[in-house]
């Protein structure tokens, strides 16, 4: 049994027969692949709510105060850097959920710079429209990458280099990512 974190750790020949190893599972000797945690806490899903009567417009406000602390707490908790952080913004639910919070941390925390974002896509594509809208409804330092579909394609061996997985969507993700240009200097990109 071989372990790495990257695909190209392993000797060529070993590569064709390689797996990835799931999220919240550890092995052992002894019991094989065991899982030890869930993507989902438990605490959040849905089996595991409190039943409340069907009434439209009714949420669970524990539930969502529980939701929102545990968002809040893995974006603060990725706060902390000894160089700048930016964040790639989509345009998205989550990446700007995402950089809600990290904005709102920047200010709580006395930075006087507006959270640098970056945004990559086709010239006029939604992605980038709705970044842009994004972006200056939380009043962020907005960074934008037009991207031609050649860029595209020359970035495709890049992406899979990195990725090293079979989901395309992810590689259309990374493409866009791969294709910004370079960071200011001293910024780490939080995507």
């Amino acid at each position: 049994m071989l372990f790495a974190s990257e695909l190209r750790a392993f000797d060529s020949a070993d590569r064709p027969w390689a797996e990835s190893f799931p999220p919240g599972c550890c092995w052992t000797r002894k019991g094989g692949l065991v899982r030890f945690a869930d993507a989902v806490p438990p605490r959040v899903r849905p089996a595991r709510r409190p039943q409340v009567p069907a009434t439209p417009g009714l949420w669970d406000e524990a539930l969502l105060k529980a939701v929102r602390e545990t968002v809040v707490t893995a974006v603060s908790d990725r706060m902390m850097s000894d160089v700048g952080i930016g964040d790639f913004l989509s345009g998205g639910l989550e990446s700007a959920i995402v950089t809600a919070v990290a904005a709102e941390y920047g200010k709580r925390h006395g930075r006087s710079r507006a959270l640098p974002t970056f945004a990559a896509g086709k010239p006029e594509s939604s992605d980038l429209l709705a970044a842009r809208v994004v972006a200056e409804y939380l009043g962020t330092d907005d960074h934008e990458a037009v991207m031609r579909p050649e860029e595209a394609v020359a970035a495709l061996p890049r992406a899979v280099r990195a990725i090293e997985h079979f989901d395309v969507i992810r590689y259309a993700a990374r493409c866009r990512t791969c294709c910004l240009p370079s960071t200011p200097p001293g910024t780490c990109i939080r995507s």
